[in-house]
C-alpha cells in the first residue's frame, strides 16, 4: 500500500536482549522469536518479511532511545537478497560514516559491526555535509539537503530503500519528519500502534555511552580506521595511551594552495559570515585545527562566486566528497595542510565546508603528553566568532555531603 503516514502514533519498540532460556512477554498480544541471544517482536519480524517480499520504501522513525537504528539495521538485513539502499538522514548518529552528514548508500552486504565499523563507502551515492549533528539551528539547510538525496533515491526506482531519520519527533524536529515522508511517499507497515504495555524487572546491562562519546568514536574511526590499537568499549573510545591522537599528529598532511580554494560556511556556522566579511584575516583562526567537508565549486550554482567565502545559500545542498582536518597554516608557502584517510578525495577539490561541527579532544590529545599535539591550550571560555556553551549532561557531578 502506498500513501502518506500520520509519523507521530508511531511508537517502535527496540530489541530486548536477554541472557540463557527466557521468556519475555513484551506485551498483550505481542509474540516475540528469540535468537542468538536477542527477542526480535513479531512486528518486526513481520515487517521485515515483508520488505523483504514486497520491497517499497521504508521510513523509520522514532524518539530517541527507541530502537529505531536497531529496526533500520534489521530492516536493511532482511531485504539484502537484492542490493537495498539506504538514505540516512540522522547527522547525529548515523548507521555508516562519520557524523555530520546526510547520506545516500547502495548497501550489498549485511550490516554486521558495530556502528563505527560500518562505512560502507563503496557505492555513496550522494552526501550533504550539514556540518552539524541536527538540524536544530539551520533546518532550511537540512531540509535542503534531504531533498537532493530524495531527488537522487527517485532516480533509483528498482532498489528497495530504507530511510533513517533522526531522534527528533516534536515540534519543528516532527515538522521535518513529516517533510520527510510526504516526499517519500513510503510502504506503510503498521508495527503494533496502540497496544498495550507491561512492566518488565530492570535490566542491569552494561553502561551505554553518551551520544557526544558515540560520535567522538565514530570520527576516530573515520581519521584512523584501525584506531591505531585502541578500543571500541561501550560505544566509546577507549584510549588512554593517546594512540590515535598520536597517529593524527604524525601523519604526513596534503598541501594545497590558498589562493585556490573557497571556503563555505555551512549549517548553523553561517552565522559569522558578517564578521569574516569585515575581518577576513579570522578566516583562518576559523580554519585552523577545524574539521572541514571537502567539495567542489563546479557544483556551485551558476551565479555562486566561485572564490573567497560564500554565504549559506550558495552552498546549502552540494555534494561532498569526504572529511579533513586543517592540520595547519603555512603563510609562508600560502599553502593550506589537510589531513583525509582519503587523498583521491582532494583531486580538483577546491572548496572546503566549514560548519559547527568541531574534531573531538581525542583526535587532538588525551594524557600527559600535551605538548606534543597541536592546537590544544587552556584558555578563556570565550571567543571571537565562538558559538553558545553545551550543555554536557554526560557529567557526573557530586551533591554536597550529607550530614550525619
Amino acid at each position: 500500500m502506498r500513501g502518506t503516514v500520520d509519523v507521530a502514533s508511531f511508537s517502535w519498540m527496540p530489541l530486548v536482549t536477554v541472557k540463557g532460556n527466557i521468556v519475555v512477554e513484551v506485551s498483550k498480544g505481542l509474540s516475540c522469536a528469540r535468537g542468538g541471544g536477542t527477542v526480535i517482536p513479531r512486528a518486526w519480524r513481520e515487517a521485515g518479511a515483508a520488505f523483504r517480499r514486497d520491497g517499497g520504501r521504508v521510513v523509520v522513525c522514532g524518539p530517541k532511545g527507541s530502537g529505531k537504528s536497531c529496526l533500520a539495521r534489521y530492516l536493511v538485513n532482511r531485504g539484502l537478497g537484492s542490493a537495498v539502499a539506504l538514505l540516512d538522514c540522522d547527522p547525529g548518529q548515523p548507521l555508516c560514516g562519520a557524523p555530520g552528514f546526510v547520506s545516500l548508500r547502495i548497501l550489498r552486504r549485511p550490516m554486521l559491526a558495530a556502528p563505527h565499523r560500518e562505512a560502507h563507502d563503496e557505492y555513496v551515492v550522494a552526501q550533504q555535509y550539514i556540518g552539524d549533528v541536527s538540524p536544530r539551528d539551520a533546518p532550511e539547510a537540512y531540509a535542503a539537503c534531504v531533498a537532493r538525496l530524495i531527488e537522487a533515491a527517485d532516480r533509483l526506482p528498482s532498489l528497495n530503500l530504507v530511510v533513517n531519520t533522526c531522534g527528533w519527533v516534536t515540534g519543528l524536529g516532527l515538522n521535518l519528519l513529516e517533510t520527510i515522508v510526504t516526499a517519500l511517499s513510503p510502504t506503510v507497515f503498521a508495527l503494533g500502534d496502540g497496544l498495550p504495555g507491561t512492566r518488565l524487572p530492570a535490566f542491569s546491562g552494561p553502561p551505554t555511552a553518551a551520544a557526544q562519546q558515540k560520535r567522538a568514536l565514530q570520527l576516530a574511526a573515520y581519521f584512523v580506521p584501525d584506531l591505531a590499537g585502541a578500543e571500541a568499549r561501550n560505544g566509546a573510545l577507549a584510549d588512554p595511551d593517546s594512540r590515535v591522537a598520536e597517529t593524527v599528529a604524525a601523519a604526513t598532511p596534503w598541501a594545497a594552495r590558498i589562493d585556490s580554494l573557497a571556503v563555505a560556511l555551512v549549517g548553523p556556522a553561517y552565522a559569522a559570515t558578517s564578521d569574516l566579511a569585515e575581518f577576513p584575516d579570522l578566516l583562518f583562526s576559523v580554519l585552523n585545527a577545524s574539521l572541514v567537508g571537502i567539495a567542489e565549486t563546479t557544483d556551485l550554482p551558476e551565479n555562486a562566486p566561485r572564490s573567497g567565502l560564500l554565504v549559506l545559500a550558495d552552498v546549502t545542498d552540494i555534494p561532498c566528497r569526504g572529511l579533513a582536518i586543517v592540520r595547519g597554516i603555512d603563510f609562508h608557502s600560502g599553502h593550506l595542510l589537510l589531513l583525509t584517510p582519503d587523498p583521491l578525495a582532494l583531486h580538483g577539490a577546491d572548496l572546503l565546508l566549514r560548519g559547527k561541527l568541531s574534531l573531538p579532544t581525542n583526535l587532538l590529545n588525551r594524557g600527559g603528553a600535551s605538548t606534543a599535539f597541536p592546537f590544544l591550550s587552556c584558555e578563556s571560555i570565550t571567543a571571537d566568532l565562538a558559538t553558545t556553551m553545551r550543555s554536557r549532561h554526560n557529567i557526573k557531578r557530586g551533591g554536597a555531603p550529607v550530614a550525619p
